[in-house]
């Protein structure tokens, strides 16, 4: 059994409730040997955390541990959520939360039982850094620390008011548990990566010594099996975050290497704020960065409503693109088209807001572009982007370029026009030069209502 560092309480820390993990005089169940067993082999296909946690409640109840109530949560890296969690119930029932960023600065989590457990398990990781042989494998050990509160007998909750609601719905013991993940074979603070994990019980007197060196004997290899799809789950977010889904996708599957593409029929959208070269010049970089987010946003959001993804943020503007699969031209361009209604509104909400405020606003210009794009990996041996290029991609940056010489915000290349087969949507600007193209090609502006 792995067990904890030596028990270590920071001064001001609450002790009520903290204790060792897995040091009990009394044996567990003589079948917990089973349930390891199975959360070991659950590791290998890597099942998702929320179904492990059901499956070794079930698992713990068929063992005669009457266990209400399960939960587990972990920090995330997501730019939206800072953790997430999963609760199961013994009824079968499973709900999951998103924490935004802060979240553990609210009150509802500083005046939890998991927010003194955390700093416990902080001032062990402190306490471990700081020994002497600390050569001596010292941050090699688990960091394994954990609280009881005896419902049935009022332990916690003149201090808690979550240990309140449980005991006034039948909860007679609550443990919890922080383990600490470690990287290259050691700990380090601060306790930014882990898990804290919670159990209800529901028996009259509480768990029994048995159950409680179950639950103890059980955590090591729980919080084992949920790190993996806990960190397929952080890696699948980064890459989201920084490629966009479908590219995010294809690398995750191993599409890494170079030259590796595929030619798709596309239609494509360029933004650029226009003006926004010479109000980078005498801007200050905070200011700058303000600007770029209300702007960028309003950009982004819009296309990835209307199914387009989002492949590159270009500076003040963006590359993305609306594949053309089984839907048909038509509709694809519809859904550019939608985009396009969407980018411009919001942008337009960001400009009033911000010269409401008296803040710089400026106009967003786009291009669609309709044609064949070469999609994948392009770079150097060690360095990857995964991006789209061809003639295609080279006229839909030329035509946005334009659109301030034109005098229009949103321009469309002939073949996205003939593309959208709505050519009532549309009115014609002219033939103009693209440099690096050898004809002239005849934009189109969208047509005016009314």
């Amino acid at each position: 059994m792995v067990k904890a560092a030596t028990p270590f309480v920071p001064a001001g820390l609450p002790t009520p409730g903290l204790r060792d993990v897995g040091t009990g005089a009394e044996p567990p169940h003589p079948d917990t040997g089973g349930l390891i067993d199975w959360l070991q082999r659950v590791v290998l296909v890597a099942s998702p955390a929320e179904t492990i946690m059901a499956g070794t409640l079930t698992q713990l109840r068929a063992l005669g541990i009457d266990v209400r109530r399960g939960h587990m949560s972990s920090r995330t890296l997501d730019p939206q959520y800072e953790s997430m969690g999963f609760t199961v119930y013994a009824d079968g029932t499973a709900e999951s939360s998103h924490n935004q960023h802060g979240s553990h600065l609210y009150h509802s989590f500083r005046a939890s039982p998991f927010w003194d457990l955390l700093a416990y398990g902080e001032a062990e990781i402190a306490r471990m850094v700081g020994r002497d042989e600390r050569a001596d494998d010292a941050l090699a050990q688990p960091v394994l620390c954990g609280q009881r509160f005896r419902l049935c007998a009022g332990e916690g909750t003149d201090r808690y008011d979550i240990l309140q609601d449980f005991a006034a719905t039948g909860g007679t013991d609550y443990l919890t548990y922080a383990v600490a993940y470690g990287f290259g074979g050691v700990v380090e603070p601060p306790m930014n990566f882990g898990i804290v994990l919670s159990w209800l019980g529901g028996d009259p007197g509480g768990f029994d010594a048995r159950a409680v060196a179950t639950l103890d004997a059980i955590t090591p290899a729980l919080a084992a099996a949920v790190r993996l799809p806990i960190t397929l789950s952080m890696g699948d977010s980064l890459l989201t975050t920084y490629l966009g889904d479908d590219p995010a996708s294809r690398v995750f599957r191993g599409d890494i290497r170079r030259g590796e593409t595929e030619t798709v029929t596309a239609a494509i959208l360029f933004t650029d704020l226009r003006g926004f070269t010479a109000l980078a010049d005498g801007t200050p970089s905070s200011d700058l960065v303000a600007l770029l987010d209300d702007y960028l946003g309003a950009m982004a959001d819009p296309v990835e409503e209307a199914g387009g993804q989002v492949l590159k943020f270009l500076g003040d503007g963006l590359l993305a693109t609306f594949t053309d699969a089984d839907e048909g031209p038509e509709a694809t361009c519809d859904r550019a088209l939608t985009a396009v209604a969407g980018i411009q509104a919001a942008c337009d909400r960001v400009s009033k807001d911000r010269a409401a405020s008296g803040r710089p606003a400026l106009l967003t210009d786009i291009a669609l572009h309709f044609g064949a794009i070469s999609y994948g990996n392009v770079g150097s041996q060690r360095r990857l982007d995964f991006t789209v290029v061809g003639p295609a991609v080279n006229e839909a940056a030329r035509i946005e370029a334009l659109c301030k010489q034109i005098g229009e915000t949103a321009l469309a290349s002939s073949s996205f026009v003939a593309a959208a087969g709505r050519p009532a949507a549309f009115r014609s600007v002219g033939e103009h030069e693209l440099p690096g193209v050898a004809t002239p090609r005849t934009l189109y502006a969208l047509a005016r209502p009314g």
